[in-house]
């Protein structure tokens, strides 16, 4: 497999390599010099095996493209000192007499490819001459040149002198090392060995010839060019080419400049100036080179191509029709489940359509839509265009901004999704193959498309979509009670002949007569009463689900006042008072009763002994005592029913839990309703909310008779 790239770089062309610089209006003078472009396509074998993609890791091609790290400091030392007037003064730092640019470069590269060897020259490298002809024979090697205009531009005996033609340049390899033996004579110069350098035998044309003042081996510690100029290389073994430079402009000085000096970004001392003695290190100024991968091919037998992989970003000709996305994608809308209707997004999906009219075949835009059921609408001016029955818009001449109305069809269901293709197509109805069509896409906002974590919550697990979540939410908190029980009425008095209304005052003796709760259905006595023992006179208390809780003011005894030093009313504290509980679901001695509540299958039946009233009766003494004493107590006192629905079930019940449906709770929830008249709160009855279980719970009041009646009149206020 081999790794296809672009390598594109500057060339610095003379008249040497194109005459045609050479300026004619003036004979023949070089006046300029030329930065061409190259690119050349370059490949790399990279291995038996193939990168995944295009922008996997190649580490011999990060080698190539790697940049130079190699960096070099220049600085001018100061002249040792010296009392002849005739020497230049003691502060100079550059001590030519003329103007330079000094070029430093890397010459070529070891077998590790690091920096072996490095060149200088006080022209920038600019003394250069073409070779026309190479002769070699006996040992020696004599080349036919164009010299030099003058002699400091011109080449001398024992110069350095670098050997190159086209393709040293074009693949980035250092030219060949030489000296000059003797004067050139009649634009011939003969070359003897640099070093241990052997002597060019052969070469392409063009070739030229380039002289140099210097060429070492690279090593640490300073090193001086000439003048008083000084160069060091840092990081030797940084990364860096062949061909890597730096230029150093050095100027003379002059009266007004008594000190020459050369230009190089220096540290800055304590005053903000640049000290001449920190120098900074410099990265090579050239040559740059830019890389691209262009593509990853397989070689086969006989140099036949098997394989393939564009790395090429590729981008359309400006002037082709283009298609772009605005706005209008992921949109989602609630549906109305109740008249199923087209529900629109709440905002069109809008496209750009540029540079349509460029086409020749008369193109045109196209909206289509899926499913088809779904609607689409484009505004042209005064027009407005609908959808066709196959779900397509078509708009002839479309161009700028084009925004499309769309309307989903709620009766379509996931999986089947609702998209829209924006497309540019010939008369013929067929999709250009450019530009690519646009894709919106668009959801109905509904519960089961909505993902539901339930986390901690094991009620809920399971349960991935919001709609399963609520659906399961439903199940918990309605009844699907299959026969639930209903309190249908509450009675007291003797034989239950008096209603008993929320709110009323009812006298102890009515009381101790017994209160009635009628229900619906049968009662399951085992959840409800309190049986007497078997020597008679010990009660086993049942389930406590049938509860009488009188609220008695605080502090009301004498010794209640002593203790806290406190005789006005603070509160009151709850007292459970002492009744047998029964269930009757015969309702033998009911049956035959006209004022019977209808559709009675039970009745629970609380009863209390002598005792209790008395109690109470005792508590209505001291109210009435603290009244006389001009205390601020109420007259009658609170007394709290309570049957706790989800502990009472009916005979049934157990049936329905065997079948794995709970069922046949009382549902005792009660509600107020409009009082029948004033001073008692209405209820609701039968109870129940339509959920499993739920407490059953009303108030009355226990007063004197002189403030109480059988009817349920109410003529005492306060509490």
């Amino acid at each position: 497999y081999y790794l296809v790239y672009l390598d594109v770089w500057q060339r610095h062309l003379t008249a040497l390599d194109d005459p045609h610089l050479l300026d004619v209006a003036l004979n023949g003078v070089d006046t300029a010099t030329r930065l061409k472009t190259v690119w050349q396509v370059r490949a790399l074998q990279i291995g038996a095996v193939p990168p995944g993609t295009c922008s996997d890791t190649i580490e011999p091609y990060n080698d190539i493209i790697a940049p130079s790290r190699i960096t070099l400091r220049a600085w001018t030392d100061m002249p040792s000192d010296a009392e002849n007037p005739c020497l230049i003064s003691e502060y100079s730092g550059y001590k030519g007499l003329e103007n330079q640019l000094y070029r430093v470069e890397i010459h070529d590269l070891d077998s590790h490819g690091k920096a072996l060897r490095w060149k200088w020259s006080r022209e920038n490298g600019a003394v250069v001459t073409a070779v026309t002809e190479l002769k070699a024979a006996g040992g020696s090697v004599s080349l036919t040149v164009t010299l030099g205009p003058d002699g400091p531009l011109g080449f001398h005996d024992n110069d350095i002198v670098e050997l190159l033609d086209d393709a040293c340049e074009l693949e980035a390899r250092p030219g060949k090392l030489a000296r000059i033996d003797g004067n050139p004579d009649n634009n011939t110069i003969t070359l003897k060995k640099f070093d241990t350098d052997p002597l060019p035998v052969g070469i392409t044309y063009p070739a030229k010839l380039r002289r140099w003042e210097g060429c070492t081996k690279i090593s640490g510690g300073k090193k001086p060019l000439e003048h008083g100029i000084y160069v060091m290389f840092e990081d030797n073994g940084a990364s860096c080419r062949s061909g890597d430079y730096w230029q150093i402009p050095a100027r003379a000085a002059t009266a007004t400049a008594e000190a020459g000096e050369i230009e190089w970004p220096r540290s800055l001392d304590a005053q903000g100036k640049p000290d001449k003695n920190k120098p900074l290190p410099q990265l090579p100024q050239g040559n740059i080179h830019h890389y691209c991968r262009l593509g990853i091919v397989a070689i086969g037998e006989n140099n036949t191509l098997k394989e393939f992989s564009d790395c090429r970003c590729l981008w359309p000709v400006l002037t082709a029709p283009r298609l772009e996305y605005v706005s209008g994608d992921g949109q989602e809308v609630m549906p109305d489940p109740a008249t199923h209707a087209l529900m629109a997004l709440p905002a069109p999906v809008v496209v750009a359509v540029r540079n349509l009219h460029c086409c020749a075949d008369g193109a045109a835009l196209q909206f289509s839509v899926t499913p088809a059921s779904d609607r689409l609408s484009v505004q042209m001016a005064s027009q407005v265009i609908e959808s066709t029955s196959s779900g397509i818009v078509k708009i002839p001449g479309a161009k700028g901004i084009v925004a499309c109305t769309w309307k989903l069809d709620p009766q379509v269901q996931p999986p089947e999704r609702h998209s829209v293709t924006a497309a540019l197509v010939d008369p013929s109805g067929t999709v250009l193959a450019v530009p690519h069509p646009i894709v919106f896409n668009a959801s109905l906002s509904i519960a089961s498309q909505v993902a539901y974590d339930p986390g901690r919550c094991d009620a809920l697990k399971g349960q991935n979509t919001v709609q399963k979540a609520v659906d399961r939410l439903a199940e918990m908190v309605s009844s699907n009670d299959p026969a639930p029980v209903h309190v249908i009425a509450a009675r007291f008095g003797k034989d239950a002949g008096l209603v008993l209304k929320n709110g009323q005052i009812v006298a102890p003796a009515d009381l101790q007569s017994g209160l009635y709760l009628f229900c619906d259905r049968e009662i399951d006595p085992t959840t409800v009463e309190d049986p007497i023992g078997p020597n008679g006179h010990v009660i086993s208390r049942g389930e406590p689900t049938c509860v009488m809780t009188v609220e008695v003011p605080y502090p009301l005894t004498s010794w209640e006042k002593e203790m806290w030093d406190i005789n006005e009313l603070t509160g009151y504290h709850p007292f459970i008072v002492h009744g047998r509980v029964a269930v009757d679901n015969n309702l033998e001695k009911f049956k035959a009763r006209s004022d019977m509540p209808k559709d009675s299958c039970a009745v629970i039946i609380w009863k209390t002994e002598k005792a209790p009233i008395t109690f109470l009766e005792r508590i209505l003494q001291k109210l009435e005592e603290k009244q006389k004493e001009k205390l601020l107590y109420p007259d009658k006192i609170l007394i709290r029913l309570t049957l706790k629905g989800n502990f009472i079930w009916s005979r049934d019940a157990e049936q329905w839990l065997e079948k794995g449906v709970p069922g046949g709770f009382l549902d005792g929830d009660t509600f107020r309703v409009k009082a029948p008249q004033a001073g008692v709160s209405g209820l609701m009855l039968p109870s129940g909310d339509k959920r499993r279980g739920g407490d059953f719970e009303m108030w009355f009041w226990i007063a004197a008779p002189a403030t109480s009646n059988s009817n349920g009149s109410n003529r005492s206020t306060g509490r």
